[in-house]
C-alpha cells in the first residue's frame, strides 16, 4: 500500500513539475518552486499545494486483480515440505485462507513483510514482499515471485470476492 501511495505521489510531482515549467515565467521563481517540490515541502507554496491536490490521486487504484496483505495479517509456515502462507481474515467474513506455494520456503523470511497477492485466473501469485516499517522511507528489498495454489475457499463471501477479482 505504501508503495502505491509513493508511486502516486511521484507521478503527481512529475505533473506538477510540468505545470511549473509552463506557468512560472521567472527562472528564479521556477527554481524556488522546484526546490520546494523536491524537498517535499509543497504545502508551503499555495500554487504547489493546489497543484499537488489536483494531481495526487488519493490512493485510487485501477488494479482489480491484486491486493496487499499487511504484515500483521498473515503468517507463514512449512507443511509437507511446502511453504504455506495463511492470510488471517476476520471471523465475520469467513475462515482463514491458506496459500500453499510451490516453494519449500527455504531462505524466505516473510515475517514483518507486506505481501502483494496477484490473482491471475486460477493461479494465485505472491508477487513480492517488502519489509514493513513504521514511517520509514520506502524499502528497496524484494523477494522472488512465488506461485501458490490456494486451498478451496469455503465461505460465500470469499468465493464471491475471488470470482469478482478473477472476472475483472
Amino acid at each position: 500500500m505504501v508503495n502505491d501511495l509513493l508511486t502516486y505521489k511521484a507521478a503527481a510531482a512529475q505533473k506538477v513539475r510540468q505545470a511549473i515549467a509552463r506557468r512560472a515565467p521567472d527562472a528564479q521563481e521556477r527554481k524556488r518552486l522546484f526546490n520546494l517540490l523536491m524537498r517535499d515541502q509543497w504545502l508551503q507554496g499555495p500554487y504547489l499545494h493546489r497543484m499537488m491536490r489536483k494531481h495526487l490521486r488519493h490512493g485510487v487504484s485501477s488494479c482489480t486483480n491484486q491486493f496487499i496483505v499487511r504484515s500483521d495479517k498473515h503468517q507463514s509456515f512449512v507443511a509437507d515440505g511446502k511453504l504455506v502462507v495463511r492470510i488471517r481474515i476476520a471471523p465475520k467474513f469467513g475462515s482463514h485462507i491458506d496459500l500453499v506455494t510451490t516453494s519449500s520456503g527455504k531462505g524466505m523470511r516473510l515475517q514483518s513483510s507486506n505481501l502483494r497477492v496477484v490473482l491471475n485466473g486460477d493461479v494465485v501469485q505472491i508477487h513480492y514482499a517488502t519489509p514493513s516499517s513504521l514511517g520509514a522511507p520506502l524499502a528497496r528489498a524484494s523477494w522472488a515471485s512465488t506461485r501458490a495454489t490456494p486451498r478451496p475457499l469455503r465461505t460465500r463471501m470469499a468465493r464471491r470476492t475471488a470470482a469478482a477479482l478473477a472476472g475483472s
